[in-house]
């Protein structure tokens, strides 16, 4: 099994809880409490939002992804080659909390690869067009 097949659905699940937690955050910082908090004129304040907003990622983050990989029974680990034999129940929960994890960095992981498509489609059109000489093959 290659690489992108064992990591594609690790990356679905945190994409999903990063969509979850965006729709979250968005409903919650409509809250007077909250918004009085996210818009206060003191930097203290600002930074307490900040603070439990980043707790509260990680927290909810790892719950969704441990909920969500149980539910669909993905184990992560026992893909990899080299790893013992590990306990599926101990997978799911190991592979949903590294999912949680990623989930706040699954925005930018997405937005860099598809820069990285919109390089390599612009460097394949200035090789199509001439401007650019292609590697060689030796």
């Amino acid at each position: 099994m290659d690489l992108v097949s064992i990591f594609a659905p690790l990356f679905g699940i945190a994409f999903v809880v990063e969509r979850i937690l965006e729709s979250v955050f968005n409903v919650v910082e409509n809250f007077p409490q909250v918004t009085a908090m996210k818009n206060s004129e003191d930097a203290a304040v600002k930074k307490r939002w900040s603070e439990i907003k980043q707790v509260l990622t990680i927290i909810i983050g790892f719950i969704l992804g441990i909920v969500i990989t149980n539910m669909l029974g993905i184990t992560f680990f026992s893909q990899l080659r080299g790893i013992g034999e590990i306990n599926p129940n101990t997978d799911m929960l190991i592979s949903g909390a590294l999912a949680g994890a990623l989930a706040p960095y699954a925005h930018q992981i997405l937005e860099a690869l598809l820069n990285f498509q919109k390089l390599m489609n612009a460097q394949k059109e200035k090789i199509e067009k001439g401007n650019v000489i292609p590697p060689s093959g030796d």
